[in-house]
């Protein structure tokens, strides 16, 4: 969904990526400034390795519906960036 650079010496990808290069209103969706955020980022991170293969996941119901909160907001705002491209393309 979006792209990710992996952190030098870690394996986590970095929240800010190329999308986020292009388009700085994906930015706030993806908050840097809480232990909480930073916390989630990493477990959804997780849950595409370790969820499918490890027992010993675990995420906490206000963890995931955090998560699921900014899913929704990245696809709105991805929905809307496309568009607004789009509309300038077809202008042009």
């Amino acid at each position: 969904m979006w792209a990710a650079r992996v952190q030098e010496g870690k394996g986590t990808p970095s929240k800010s990526g190329r999308a986020e290069d292009i388009a700085r209103d994906l930015i706030p969706v993806w908050p840097r400034d809480t232990k909480f955020g930073n916390g989630c980022w990493e477990l959804l991170y997780q849950a595409y390795v370790k969820g499918r293969y490890s027992p010993h996941y675990v995420i906490r119901d206000v963890e995931l519906e955090w998560l699921i909160e900014r899913i929704e907001l990245l696809d709105a705002e991805v929905k809307a960036i496309c568009e607004r491209r789009l509309e300038i393309s077809r202008a042009t």
